[in-house]
């Protein structure tokens, strides 16, 4: 256990990184000594350069250097990556809780990496792979003359009780204001150490100079070409939207109007086209029909249907949900359909789906055919070229969806490419490298156009006409509710059960009379999107709302909750489900890896650039 573990490091103007680490280690037991195991990247070098340790009364005293087989006490071996020291002979006790205090003292090379813009140490001052809990942690860097700190850069860091497998990792951005470049790189090629014969080698080559920062005037006149472009496409993609009336104005809506544009269409179809999806809403719409036509008879009492008509005189996706939904001859009540459905659930809309979803795409179109996965494949490869429009390419995404899904007016357009322009501004202001900067802007245009077409509308100007007559028709039937209007056409307490606006489940629906002599044509059952809201030749039905849901209309007949047969009756379950189990936008970061990550850590350490860590305790 270490009583206190504190980190001095320097990088030197060279690219040499110099670390004294002062060790205050707790023995208990019949320990040997200590043990520290450095790990080094490949590329980098290590250069021990010796061990003190610090008596009782506070004088330091050099440790010798092992000569023999053996480690003598206070001597030190080195050997590859592994140091090891003797803190206790053979013959003497146990320790009993003794505290010790030594000094190590080591240089690596090559850690440094050099990028386009700025150079980055990626070093970790921790010893992760130990045994022992640190109860205090203090790292503090130092840099020569020749390299400079971002702003705000805390030289810094300490921790307490930091367990095994804990990291203490600087990601730190440098810039170098000396000549040529650093010595020792982290992409240099190591240095031979073997003597070389005696040769007349030409003059060395001067280090070239170093790049330029980018003018001001380049950098405004790079973010100009970006915003041109970026307005060109916003204008062009307002201008086809406008064309294809995504901003009409508003119809005045009317009962006369209602008739044409949303009575002419079944409400559960309609329902399918406003939200995409059939649900409960679209089921009860489909019952409450059917009943008010004569073909289901809700009894009085408790909830119960009765089929009134032969199921081969229904339509397809008619006869599909009656033979779920009767499954023991012309009755069904909801207790009957939880025991029949307790294994595999009762999903009416799963039954009437696929019809209605056909019925709904003759409507409105299938914008699902736009696919997103364009999208998400841009943001991922924008996310490890360029993170920073990649952030604002999701953003921009998310207002892209928001505008489509809404029927949203120019205001929202609009705003779509703001995200985009965000990050293109902030690159221009941190990019020192025109190349780069320039990179940045055509991958920012590119997927902003991504971003438009998937927020345009890619249906005809009729399907679109049609949804944004049904948004006004929603809004229109969520008014009546709202004002409680006990002038509600009943006919219209279908489609306010499809566009899910009803706030009461409860309907009274009293069947249309038919002649006792009147006939079913099973040649002629009608078929989802083109079927009228009646059968011919059958008076209109009628629908009262539940009492007090519209400013005082009674409930007369019987009642029906509807939603009872329209909800899933959920299967029972067979068993339990199993249980699934940084960098600084500044340009520095200290992050501290917790033992649950470190041994993903250390595998991926071993190939990448990062340096430091290894692992340490007693032998």
């Amino acid at each position: 256990m270490w009583g206190a573990l504190d980190v001095v490091a320097k990088l030197e103007n060279d690219g040499t990184l110099r670390i004294s680490e002062r060790h205050r280690m707790r023995f208990d037991g019949d320990w040997n000594g200590g043990q520290r195991e450095f790990r080094v990247a490949p590329g980098q070098e290590l250069s021990f350069a010796g061990m003190s340790r610090v008596e009782a009364d506070g004088v330091t005293r050099p440790m010798a250097e092992a000569r023999g087989e053996g480690i003598n006490l206070h001597e030190y071996r080195m050997a590859g990556q592994t140091l090891r020291w003797r803190a206790r002979e053979a013959s003497d006790p146990p320790f009993r809780n003794e505290e010790r205090i030594y000094v190590i003292a080591y240089s690596l090379r090559n850690i440094v990496e050099r990028k386009p813009e700025h150079y980055v140490l990626d070093h970790d001052f921790a010893i992760p792979d130990r045994t022992g809990v640190i109860e205090s942690l203090s790292v503090k860097l130092e840099l020569d003359s020749a390299w400079q700190a971002p702003a705000g850069f805390v030289p810094q860091f300490e921790r307490t009780n930091v367990p095994p497998g804990d990291s203490a990792i600087l990601t730190v951005q440098l810039q170098w204001t000396g000549e040529g470049q650093p010595q020792f790189l982290a992409s240099a090629v190591p240095v031979n150490t073997t003597p070389a014969a005696p040769t007349t080698a030409a003059p060395m080559t001067p280090p070239a100079p170093p790049v330029p920062p980018v003018s001001l005037l380049s950098k405004l006149a790079a973010l100009a070409a970006f915003l041109l472009v970026g307005a060109g496409l916003t204008t062009l993609f307002l201008r086809r939207e406008k064309a294809l009336g995504r901003f009409a104005p508003t119809p005045q809506v009317t009962p006369e109007w209602l008739e044409e544009h949303l009575l002419a269409h079944r409400a559960e179809v309609v329902g399918v086209a406003w939200d995409g999806a059939t649900g409960p809403g679209e089921v009860a719409a489909l019952i409450a029909i059917m009943t008010a036509e004569g073909k289901i008879e809700n009894l009085p009492g408790a909830p119960k249907l009765r089929l009134l008509v032969p199921r081969e005189s229904l339509s397809d996706y008619e006869r599909g949900f009656v033979n779920a939904l009767f499954i023991q001859g012309d009755e069904i009540d909801p207790e009957t359909l939880r025991l029949h459905y307790r294994e595999t659930g009762f999903q009416p809309a799963k039954s009437i789906a696929a019809p209605l979803s056909a019925a709904a795409v003759k409507l409105v179109g299938n914008q699902k055919t736009v696919s997103w996965a364009v999208g998400c494949v841009g943001f991922v490869l924008a996310l490890f070229v360029f993170p920073i429009m990649a952030i604002g390419f999701a953003l921009t995404l998310v207002a892209a969806a928001r505008y489509r899904s809404s029927l949203a007016r120019p205001g929202l357009a609009a705003a779509i490419p703001l995200p985009l322009l965000l990050a293109a501004l902030f690159h221009t202001y941190i990019h020192v490298s025109l190349g780069w900067l320039t990179a940045n802007l055509i991958a920012g245009a590119f997927l902003f156009a991504v971003a438009l077409r998937l927020a345009s509308w890619r249906g005809s100007r009729e399907e679109l006409r049609r949804l944004l007559d049904f948004l006004a028709a929603r809004n229109f039937l969520r008014q009546r509710i709202v004002q409680r209007d006990p002038e509600v056409d009943p006919r219209w307490i279908p489609y306010m059960l499809a566009f899910g606006l009803v706030p009461d489940d409860r309907w009274s629906v009293a069947a249309a009379s038919r002649p006792q002599n009147m006939h079913f044509d099973t040649s002629n059952a009608r078929h989802g999107y083109s079927s009228p809201a009646s059968p011919k030749g059958v008076p209109a039905p009628v629908f009262t709302p539940a009492g007090g849901a519209f400013g005082g209309a009674g409930a007369t007949g019987s009642w029906a909750s509807i939603q009872t047969f329209a909800s899933t009756v959920a299967a029972t379950p067979t068993r339990s489900a199993s249980s699934s189990s940084s960098s600084s936008g500044s340009g520095w970061s200290w992050s501290s890896s917790g033992s649950s990550s470190s041994s993903s850590s250390r595998s991926s350490s071993s190939s990448s650039s990062r340096s430091g860590g290894g692992g340490g305790g007693g032998w």
